[in-house]
């Protein structure tokens, strides 16, 4: 699965944007916490967000950023 379906697994509403409760979902479902107040602040200003939400190319980016920070090749079930 690609981080396309992923985005658009967790795109509830369909409207090409991950919203604060529909990144959480994501933030639970990979065994991670929802991001508190401070954390969203972060996320929506450091990647592409629109309207309140995280681009699909915010969404992208934040996991191409998250390997090269980590150092993890593509081929690493990870990235």
């Amino acid at each position: 699965m690609s981080l396309l379906n992923v985005f658009d697994m967790f795109d509830f509403d369909g409207d090409g944007l991950l919203s604060r409760s529909e990144y959480a979902a994501f933030a639970v479902a990979t065994a991670d916490t929802p991001p508190d107040d401070e954390e969203w602040d972060l996320l929506t200003s450091q990647f592409d967000a629109r309207a309140g939400g995280i681009t699909m190319a915010g969404f992208l980016f934040m996991h191409e950023h998250l390997c090269f920070v980590l150092k993890i090749t593509t081929t690493d079930a990870v990235c």
